[in-house]
């Protein structure tokens, strides 16, 4: 609240009673008005205002105000309110009252003093006012991808990519050959850079050259080729991959090869608990399914993130080995015009001495997660056979307790649960009668508190191990 009284008082010390514009004259309030963003920050900083007329003559705004911890965004069509004497749209806000969003936008000698209000739109209720600078008699229109502020600025470089045309479609065409890579990726983990941070090297390189706008469409076209050069590369690679994979591909004509493979297996760490379910294999292969739900600090009741991985068509390869390549789904088919190899998700399994060990890897891997894509790396990893515990476990592991599935799930974990109850046995035969009702209670105690301190840990399953490490060793030391 204070700073919006100082905000207040500073702006009232500057404005004068505005004089309203109406249709009359418009013709100066139209093109672009801003101040500069600050490119150099996070977040979205710099103010812009475009006011035009659309091809039917009706009057449009495009607005994107932001002074600190303030900010107000519209696009959209406006009219012209006579009593008034403002620009109006409709108020959506269900929480504040009004009949219309409103601005007036004076001028006021090289500027515009603006005042906005919109509950909906702007983040605070209170009219919003703030000085603008002419930028441009035009209407300046952001390249793809970039936010309206990028074009606040009296930079004649900047304001040439800011106008329809080569320089935009350059611009156009850099951002599809980088969606391209990075759809073709092995992993997301090294995204390509965002389009503003291309056109803020580009600008820089041609500002340091004294460069004008054959220099920023040179700049521009050799990165479309470096990028696209890149694209056919890496289609070449993951098309040779797939070919290599599928005439190495053997058949498992005995029965009992095959029946290695079908079967179920889990998955416990840190991260994730996940299900391979291999199954219906014959000659040439299995169909293969992974479920995974995230096993960290949501706990139970907003256990939210999840990955799946369904019928995916497993091909046998020589030494134990397979491969998969998930469908994608329909809207990721051909994304990006990058081919039919984009957004792939390749699993590749390997028969272990208890199990097998599945790796994943494709940028549309993480498609296939909800709200879990940071732990999908760790779907990749040892499946085992169900443990078996000290205590029996529910044939839904899901319905139990997150640390009971745990355990029901991870050999390691059950192996541990085992010792403890067999140590657990020994301590209630040899400690006396009278000290025995303390020990039931104790080990009561160590279950609630293994569970309740360990559901709030970000490593659950290191957490759930070295609680029982510590508890085997309190029995032992009795």
């Amino acid at each position: 609240m204070r700073y919006r009284v100082a905000l207040a008082l500073a702006v009232a010390a500057l404005w004068h009673e505005p004089v309203l514009a109406g249709p009359s004259e418009l013709d100066r309030l139209l093109g672009t008005w801003g101040l500069p963003p600050a490119d150099d920050q996070p977040g979205l900083t710099g103010s812009y205002l475009a006011l035009f007329h659309t091809d039917d003559g009706k009057m449009r705004v495009d607005l994107s105000v932001n002074p600190q911890g303030l900010s107000c965004d519209s696009e959209r069509e406006i009219t012209w309110n006579v009593a008034q004497k403002r620009f109006e749209w409709p108020n959506e806000s269900k929480t504040v009252k009004g009949d219309a969003c409103w601005l007036t936008a004076t001028p006021n000698g090289t500027g515009l003093d603006l005042t906005v209000w919109c509950p909906y739109e702007c983040t605070d209720p209170e009219p919003l006012q703030i000085r603008l600078d002419r930028i441009s008699g035009e209407h300046l229109i952001p390249p793809i991808d970039t936010a309206s502020t990028f074009c606040s600025s009296d930079d004649v470089l900047r304001q040439e990519l800011c106008l329809p045309g080569a320089a935009q479609e350059a611009v156009a065409k850099v951002s599809r050959a980088g969606a391209q890579v990075s759809v073709l990726s092995d992993d997301r983990s090294s995204p390509q850079p965002e389009i503003k941070i291309v056109m803020l090297d580009v600008l820089r390189a041609c500002h340091a050259r004294g460069g004008d706008r054959k220099c920023l469409l040179e700049a521009l076209q050799s990165r479309v080729e470096a990028l696209e050069t890149a694209v056919a590369a890496r289609q070449r690679q993951l098309a040779g991959e797939l070919r290599a994979s599928e005439a190495a591909a053997v058949v498992a004509e005995n029965a009992a090869d095959q029946k290695i493979w079908q079967g179920v297996w889990n998955l416990v760490n840190d991260e994730m608990v996940g299900t391979l379910t291999i199954r219906d294999c014959d000659d040439h292969g299995c169909t293969v399914s992974i479920a995974g739900m995230t096993n960290y600090v949501f706990g139970d009741q907003n256990r939210q993130g999840s990955c799946l991985f369904d019928d995916a068509t497993m091909s046998y390869l020589p030494a134990g080995r397979a491969f998969a390549y998930v469908e994608p789904y329909s809207g990721d088919e051909n994304a990006s015009d990058a081919g039919p190899l984009a957004n792939f998700c390749r699993l590749d399994l390997e028969r272990i001495a208890e199990g097998f060990r599945v790796h994943l890897r494709g940028a549309g891997c993480p498609l296939r997660c909800q709200e879990a894509a940071v732990a999908l790396s760790s779907l990749s990893g040892d499946y085992r056979p169900r443990g078996r515990p000290g205590f029996r476990c529910a044939e839904d592991t899901t319905t139990m307790n997150w640390d009971e599935e745990n355990i029901c799930l991870d050999p390691e974990l059950a192996r541990l649960d085992r010792e403890l109850a067999a140590a657990y046995r020994n301590a209630t035969h040899s400690v006396a009668a009278a000290d025995r009702d303390e020990l039931v209670r104790g080990q009561r105690a160590w279950i609630e508190h293994r569970r309740e301190d360990c559901e709030q840990s970000a490593k659950r399953r290191t957490c759930l191990v070295e609680a029982y490490q510590t508890r085997l060793r309190e029995l032992a030391a009795r």
